[in-house]
Order: structure tokens, then sequence, then C-alpha cells
């Protein structure tokens, strides 16, 4: 900021002022009074600062699994971009290079079986290639009837209501989703395809909280605070969004293959350095911690699978 939009005594509090922050009260001592040009050299300067940061935790951030984990762990932080500018960073780019591509959801509507099955498709760049053959055993009344078997326990309460709502709710959008057809049926692929890309990135969002719980369970004689193993879970979580763009930008088996034996070799090393155990007991760790982090990965995907289908 220029020295000519300082006060010496702050706008907010009143009080002397003759840093860029004030003592009193926080505010920053800059008077937005000046020409329209000033305050965007001031904005544009902070920015390329932060890019600064950026670039001087790219090659850490890819090369030294861990090592930002540490760093940020013992306060050496100005150097290096937080761990959710990281996360926020390499999550917006893989969400948006996957905007781009065409996700066309073939439905199949098998009312006998009770069942609504999803395949998704990708294409629109000539490199059409199926996503999943079947990513959910859906959502129907089959469906309902656990969730409501879960939330009876032993008698009427709330669940049931739920369940039983939540039942109506998915055969009417069976039923209705069984009588469209041509562009009907087209514009319902799209709006799902839109809520169900939608609800990805919030979901992944919601589960990183869980995802550090679970490194605080698996490493508690570490004696660590959650927020370290949060730390971690925006580090891990960063660099597979940034890894996760290959497989979008080039395409291919043997690319998909290399990106995923990078992702779980990053984990497993960054495991190994930030927790300081032996290789044996972090592999067996670091077993575990995929297998439940799978599980609540699944089971958030049908969520969101779900919440598509109901309000595409």
């Amino acid at each position: 900021m220029r020295a000519e939009r300082r006060r010496a005594n702050c706008l907010n509090c009143a009080a002397p002022t003759p840093g860029d922050f004030c003592g009193a009260c926080g505010q920053r001592n800059d008077d937005l009074r000046a020409p329209f040009w000033a305050v965007v050299s001031d904005l544009l300067e902070e920015a390329f600062e932060a890019d600064s940061r950026l670039g001087r935790s790219v090659a850490p951030f890819l090369l030294r699994p861990g090592f930002l984990t540490r760093e940020h762990k013992a306060g050496r932080r100005v150097r290096y971009s937080s761990p959710l500018r990281l996360y926020l960073f390499c999550s917006f780019a893989f969400f948006l290079a996957l905007s781009f591509e065409k996700l066309e959801p073939d439905l199949r509507v098998d009312l006998d079986g009770e069942a609504v099955r999803i395949r998704v498709v990708s294409g629109g760049d000539g490199r059409s290639r199926p996503r999943d053959g079947g990513l959910a055993p859906a959502t129907s009344s089959r469906y309902a009837a656990a969730v409501e078997a879960a939330a009876r326990g032993g008698g009427p309460s709330v669940g049931d209501d739920l369940g039983e709502l939540v039942d109506r709710k998915l055969r009417a959008r069976v039923e209705a989703l069984s009588r469209l057809e041509g562009e009907r049926k087209e514009e319902f692929n799209r709006r799902f395809a839109a809520e169900f890309l939608a609800a990805v990135p919030k979901l992944i969002f919601a589960l990183l909280p869980l995802y550090a719980l679970l490194l605080q369970l698996l490493f508690w004689r570490r004696r660590r605070f959650y927020v370290e193993h949060l730390t971690f879970a925006f580090h891990v979580h960063a660099f597979t969004f940034l890894v996760l763009l290959l497989p979008l930008l080039v395409g291919g088996l043997w690319v998909s293959l290399a990106t995923v034996l990078a992702i779980q070799a990053y984990v497993l090393v960054a495991l190994h350095g930030v927790y300081e155990q032996s290789w044996p007991r972090t592999f067996l760790k670091y077993c575990v911690l995929g297998v439940a982090y799978a599980a609540l990965m699944t089971g958030g995907l049908a969520v969101a699978l779900m919440v598509g289908l109901l309000s595409a």
C-alpha cells in the first residue's frame, strides 16, 4: 500500500496508527478515497504477492510429500501458500476442467426390479470413454426400506416419517422418469449431470473433517492437535485434485493408472514423513485409512446421486 494512503489516526476508532494496521481495532490503515487505478494497483500487488507464495509452494508440494505439512506445523508459514488456499486452488482447477467434459448420464429405469441404474459416459472431445459401468444401484423403495429399517430401531419415530417421505418421493420420481422420452429425457440427463457435479465438490469438502478425524483416531498416540490432521488432509486432497487433471486433459488408460499410483504413493510417503512411524506401521494405517475413507466416499456419492435424482 502506498504511504500517501496511510493516515496518522485510524479511520475506524481514531487510535494512533503508524503502520499498515491499527493496533487497537485491527482495521487496515488505508484510505479508499483514492483514484480508481491506485486501488486496482494495490489489489494487483497483493494478488502477485499471493501468487509468489503459491509459486514457492509448487516444487516442495509436488516433490516432497508431507513437507508443507511439517513446515506449517513448525510455524514456518509465511513463505508458503496456506493449506486451504492450495486446496481451493487445486480443486477449483480440477472442477473447472471437469466442467468442460461432456457428461451424459444414461438412465435405465427398471420399475419391476425396483432400481434406477445410472451409467455416466464422457464424450465431447473425441475420447468418449465410460466413467463407470453403474455408478449406483440406486434408489427406490429398496433403498427407502433400508432407511426406514435403520431409522425405526424399536418402534415409531421421526425416522419412520422421514423414510416414508423419501420412499414416496423416490417412487414418484421413478414413475416420472419412466415416462420421459426424447428431448425431455435428454434435458433431464443434462440437469442431473449438473446437479451431481455441483454436489461433488461440496461432498468432498464436507468429508475433509472426517478424513482428519480418521487420522486423529489412527495416530492418537502421537498427541497431535486436530488442526494438524486437517492440514495434512488439505495437502493430500489438493495434490489429488491437481494430479487428477492429467487424465482429464490427456486421457488414456496408462495415464489414469499412473495417476492413481502417484496419488497412493504420495499419501503413503506423506504419512510416513509427517507422523514419523515405521514403514510397516505406516503402511498398515495407510490401508485402514484408505478402506475407511473409501467407505465414506461411497456413501457420500450415493447421497449425491440421490439428491441429484430428486432435484434434477
